[in-house]
C-alpha cells in the first residue's frame, strides 16, 4: 500500500475526530445544555426539543378517531410481520441446509460485511429516515391514547443521526393491553407503510436503463479492458442491455474467445466503448467477468449519471432498511418492540399465571434469538465480508 493510499483510508478517520472535536467544544463553550442538549461519553448527542411534542399532540388528537382506527390495523400487521419473519427466517435456514432455494443474506447494515464502504452515506441516510419515522409513529400512537412523553427530538450517535420519543414507562406499563399494543406496533407499522409508498414511487417513476456493474472480477476481459466498478453496460455490439436479464441473455449468445464492443458509462459520466475478448468461464460459457444489478433512469426526464447513480443506491437502501426495520423489529426480542408486544399478549393470556407467562415468553424469545443469530451467522459463511 502507497503512502497516498494509506492517507486515503485515514481521511474519514480524520474527519470523524475533527466532526465530534468541534461538538464536544461548541457544547461546553456555548453552554448548549441550556437549550436542552445532553452530551453522553460514548459519542451519542441529545438535543431536546419541546415544541415536537406540541406538534405531536395536534397531529395525534385532530383525528384521533382515525388514527385509533389505522394503529389498530397496525396492531393485527404487527402479528403478520411478526409470524412471517419469523417464518422467513426458519424457511431461509431450511433453504441453505436443504439446498431446495435461495438462501437470503441476514446481516445488519454494517460496512464491511453485506455492502462496501462506499454505500455507507446512503445507508446513513436511509437509517435516519426509517428511525425518524419509526419514532414520529410511536409518538402519535402514546398522544393519541394519552400516555404522557418525558422528552423528544433528534439525536447523532457517531456518526448516525435520528429521532427519539420518551414515553412515561410508569404510565405506559399500567395501561390496557389495547394501548399497548398500538404503541409497540405503530413504528414497524409505520415503517412498512412507508415503504409501500416509496416502492409504489420507484415501480411508476423509474424504468430500466442498463446493467450496474458492482464488481469487476480480478484477471477478467472486463479488468483488462479498462472496465471499471460502478460503470453501467447500455449495450453490447449495439444490442441494448435493460438490465441484469438482458446482459445475460446476449453475453450467453456469444461463445468463449469471441469479441465484442461494450458501450457503458464510467462512473464520472463519461460515456465509452470498448473491445472486449470473452473468456471461457467455469461453466464454459462466455465470461465477462463482472457482476451486476439493475441500473434504473427516471421515465420522465433525467439526472446527470453521476446523481442518478447515487439516487439509485439511496432508494434502494430506503427501500431495504424501511422494509427491514418493520419486519425484524417485530421479532419478539427483548430489544425490539416485538418483545414488548409479545410479552403483552401473553401476560394478557396468562393474567392469573405469572409464571407460565414468563416462562413461555423466554422460550419463545430465546428461539427467536438463536434463529436470528443463525442466519447471521450462515450469511457470513456464504458470502463472506465485503
Amino acid at each position: 500500500m502507497s503512502f497516498q493510499e494509506y492517507l486515503s483510508t485515514l481521511i474519514p478517520l480524520i474527519v470523524f475526530l475533527a466532526l465530534w472535536g468541534l461538538i464536544v467544544l461548541a457544547y461546553y463553550a456555548l453552554g448548549l445544555k441550556r437549550v436542552g442538549f445532553d452530551l453522553k461519553p460514548y459519542l451519542l448527542l441529545f438535543w431536546r426539543i419541546k415544541s415536537l411534542e406540541r406538534i405531536l399532540v395536534r397531529v395525534s388528537l385532530r383525528r384521533r378517531v382515525s388514527w385509533l382506527t389505522v394503529f389498530d390495523i397496525g396492531v393485527a400487521m404487527g402479528v403478520g410481520m411478526m409470524l412471517y419473519t419469523v417464518y422467513f427466517l426458519v424457511r431461509n435456514l431450511l433453504n441453505l441446509a436443504l439446498r431446495s432455494g435461495v438462501f437470503i443474506e441476514v446481516a445488519p447494515p454494517v460496512p464491511g460485511l453485506l455492502y462496501p464502504w462506499e454505500h455507507l452515506p446512503h445507508v446513513i441516510l436511509a437509517l435516519s429516515i426509517t428511525i425518524f419515522i419509526h419514532e414520529l409513529a410511536h409518538g402519535i400512537a402514546l398522544k393519541m391514547d394519552g400516555i404522557p412523553i418525558k422528552s423528544m427530538g433528534v439525536f447523532l450517535f457517531t456518526i448516525l443521526p435520528g429521532g427519539f420519543v420518551e414515553p412515561d414507562e410508569g404510565v405506559l406499563v399500567k395501561s390496557k393491553a389495547a394501548i399497548k399494543l398500538r404503541v409497540f406496533a405503530a413504528g414497524s407499522f409505520l415503517n412498512m407503510v412507508s415503504f409501500f409508498i416509496v416502492l409504489l414511487i420507484v415501480l411508476t417513476t423509474f424504468q430500466p436503463a442498463g446493467a450496474l456493474i458492482v464488481e469487476v472480477i480480478e484477471q477478467s476481459p472486463a479488468e483488462a479492458a479498462g472496465i471499471e466498478k460502478w460503470s453501467v453496460i447500455y449495450a453490447i455490439n449495439n444490442i441494448p442491455i435493460r438490465g441484469v436479464d438482458d446482459l445475460v441473455r446476449v453475453l450467453g449468445s456469444f461463445k468463449p474467445r469471441d469479441t465484442v464492443m461494450v458501450n457503458f458509462i464510467r462512473p464520472n459520466g463519461v460515456y465509452d466503448s470498448v473491445t472486449v475478448i470473452l473468456k471461457e468461464g467455469l461453466s464454459g460459457r462466455a465470461f465477462l467477468g463482472v457482476r451486476i444489478s439493475d441500473f434504473q433512469r427516471f421515465i420522465i426526464g433525467d439526472l446527470p449519471y453521476p446523481i442518478m447513480f447515487q439516487l439509485q443506491f439511496f432508494v434502494f437502501w430506503l427501500i431495504v432498511i424501511l422494509q427491514s426495520v418493520a419486519l425484524f423489529n417485530m421479532l419478539p426480542l427483548p430489544v425490539f418492540d416485538g418483545g414488548s408486544f409479545v410479552r403483552t399478549i401473553i401476560d394478557s393470556a396468562f393474567k392469573y399465571r405469572k409464571g407460565w407467562a414468563r416462562i413461555t415468553y423466554l422460550a419463545i424469545s430465546n428461539f427467536c434469538v438463536i434463529l436470528l443469530l443463525t442466519n447471521i451467522l450462515a450469511t457470513m459463511w456464504v458470502w463472506g465480508w465485503k
